[in-house]
């Protein structure tokens, strides 16, 4: 994501190619790789029941409670998943999966998963690859304007997002733009100051000290990346979500539910005080 005429990173992940899934996929069984460079849907193996009943005591409740609001989105509920049964879902910010050191359950990619075992057709995306998993995924830094410009347009029938964009924005994408202020210059740390309406004072500061300066009271380097998630990121993903979706397609994100009508986006529900989705009236 540029911020003025740098970007945050130095060097956007080069998006993936055929080679690349192939090498990631390793002996899966793939559908033929179509002109889009897209893979298909995996299909489970004989043992998908046994592993969907084991597998529910496992899966943390918030994240099967999306599941069941996916559902109901398309007619469905907790009792009645199979209507997501061939839906091609993104999911940002997916999780990296089990065994990685620390790793918290809310950061495993449980709603792949289980969209997974449900026969939906769920896309991973992450920094970090997951591992080992039966959906198709990707590593892409969603930093950058365009990441995602290999997916079609009008693909998904929901995007998710979880724990990635504000008010529970991902800790590791929140770290990356925290230590990026820390190489950049000067002046490009004035510059973005300034365009986000920080004080005159704190970019004069920002001139003489760089991300070193602190200010209780003004600036300080995490609530600069805060402005640069609130004011950069997230009208970019927005505006990538509402590209893939299909018409009348859902954007779920942690707090809210977008729907897409005749290209724009409209409020279709939100999250209540007691956490659970509240939706509107049509």
């Amino acid at each position: 994501m540029k911020i003025g005429k740098t970007p945050i990173n130095t060097k956007p992940k080069e998006q993936p190619t055929e080679a690349a899934i192939n090498r990631k996929m390793g002996k899966k069984q793939l559908a033929p790789l179509p002109s889009d460079g897209i893979v298909k849907g995996m299909t489970l193996d004989a043992s998908a029941e046994k592993f969907r009943l084991e597998y529910e005591k496992e899966c943390p409740s918030n994240r099967k409670y999306r599941i069941e609001i996916m559902a109901q989105l398309f007619g469905g509920g907790s009792q009645n998943t199979s209507v997501l049964e061939n839906l091609e879902i993104l999911d940002l910010g997916c999780g990296t999966g089990i065994g990685e050191p620390g790793c918290h359950s809310d950061f495993e990619p449980n709603v792949c998963r289980m969209l997974s075992i449900l026969r939906a057709k769920p896309i991973g995306i992450d920094y970090n690859e997951p591992h080992g998993e039966k959906f198709e995924s990707y590593s892409i830094d969603l930093r950058f304007p365009g990441s995602l410009n290999f997916l079609k347009d009008g693909k998904f029938d929901i995007v998710h997002s979880s724990f990635f964009l504000p008010p529970h924005e991902s800790p590791s994408l929140f770290r990356d733009i925290v230590n990026s202020l820390y190489h950049m210059s000067n002046e490009e740390l004035a510059s973005m100051a300034r365009r986000f309406g920080i004080s005159e004072f704190d970019v004069g500061e920002l001139q003489r000290n760089g991300a070193s300066y602190f200010n209780p009271f003004g600036f300080s380097p995490h609530g600069l990346a805060k402005l640069v998630m609130r004011e950069d990121i997230v009208p970019e993903i927005n505006a990538q979500a509402l590209r893939l979706l299909k018409e009348e397609g859902y954007f779920m994100r942690e707090d809210r539910i977008l729907q897409k009508k005749n290209n724009e986006f409209r409020l279709f529900g939100f999250e209540g005080k007691d956490g659970k989705f509240v939706m509107l009236p049509l």
